[in-house]
């Protein structure tokens, strides 16, 4: 349901407590940004319960290559095809194409969310026009389930080919690899010459 004006409410990134889900919160922090971001800096939020309705990601673990840095972050956090709740995707991805090409809508416009800076719990309070606030709700039926494949569409798309930093990330976490498993078949003192050896390598 959409946020109750005055009632508990939950931010992208900002929950609306800082027990269970997320332990490392940083409700002090929350709660300067929002309070002294410069009113000309449109805030737009996505509420807990409506990015937890938005599913991506599960898909860039097979359609991307296995050199791929993000599809090994992803498989490292959630595991192979299995998808994670799209707050942030979705937030970037609005603010990318607005609101026509993404299934998304902004509500609360005027208002402002305000943060406990000793919890985190948020609440949004309907205002007067005043604040360049506003959060976000699903638009139309099956609209979860758009945005979630408009997120894995453009995960896998990839790299571009003359993209050289992430060729440069790609080559720095294959040597990595190679060091780890030198490391782990070898002893101290054969490590250490192996750890040079592959540093030489670049």
């Amino acid at each position: 349901p959409p946020p109750r004006p005055g009632g508990p409410w939950g931010g992208g990134g900002i929950l609306a407590t800082c027990d269970g889900l997320e332990t490392r919160c940083a409700p002090a922090s929350a709660n300067y940004s929002v309070e002294h971001m410069p009113r000309s800096v449109k805030m737009v939020f996505l509420g807990y319960n409506e990015g937890k309705k938005i599913l991506s990601g599960g898909k860039m673990t097979t359609c991307l290559g296995e050199d791929n840095p993000c599809r090994r972050a992803f498989i490292d956090r959630q595991g192979p095809h299995h998808p994670r709740y799209s707050w942030d995707p979705a937030t970037v991805l609005y603010a990318i194409l607005g609101a026509e090409k993404t299934f998304l809508e902004e509500q609360g416009v005027g208002g402002y969310n305000v943060i406990d800076k000793r919890t985190g719990n948020n609440r949004w309070v309907m205002g007067d026009g005043g604040s360049n606030q506003s959060y976000l709700e699903l638009n139309g039926e099956g609209a979860a389930i758009r945005v979630g494949n408009m997120i894995d569409d453009l995960l896998c798309q990839g790299r571009r080919k003359n993209d050289s930093s992430s060729s440069r990330i790609n080559k720095t976490m294959r040597i990595d690899s190679k060091v780890r498993r030198r490391r782990a078949s070898s002893s101290r003192a054969t490590t250490t010459t192996s750890s040079a050896a592959v540093i030489n390598e670049l």
